[in-house]
């Protein structure tokens, strides 16, 4: 019977483990740190909300591209400095992305101050 309390005990203790795992890994996917759906700072699991792009677009303030989760890119727009956002080719990219009221536009890289296409607000 203690056998079976301690292998109990193990196994809860690895799924905990393996659940606080995925949460941890969960938390840096560019679509759940980059979303629409936000009034305030403290909506967002980045903790910053752009709220004048449509429908409040929450992100992650950035001073170079590893500050942002994968697959998308720390910019310089013309009224915010360093801010994580999801790099785009074609408008259609951003409307699939992040939803209507999205378009692709040329924003300064924040490294290289080079232009690149992300989805801003249309």
């Amino acid at each position: 019977m203690a056998r079976i309390a301690r292998l109990l005990t193990i196994g809860l203790a690895v799924g905990l483990g393996m659940a606080a795992g995925a949460c941890s890994d969960h938390g840096d996917d560019a679509h759940h740190v980059i979303y629409t759906g936000c009034d305030a700072n403290g909506d967002c699991s980045g903790g910053r909300c752009i709220d004048g792009f449509p429908g409040g677009l929450c992100t992650r303030n950035c001073a170079r591209h590893e500050d942002c989760p994968s697959g998308t890119l720390c910019v310089d727009t013309e009224s915010i400095h360093g801010v994580c956002l999801f790099p785009c080719a074609t408008d259609g990219e951003c409307v699939d992305t992040l939803g209507g009221g999205y378009t692709c536009d040329t924003e300064s890289d924040v490294e290289t101050e080079e232009d690149v296409l992300v989805c801003v607000d249309a």
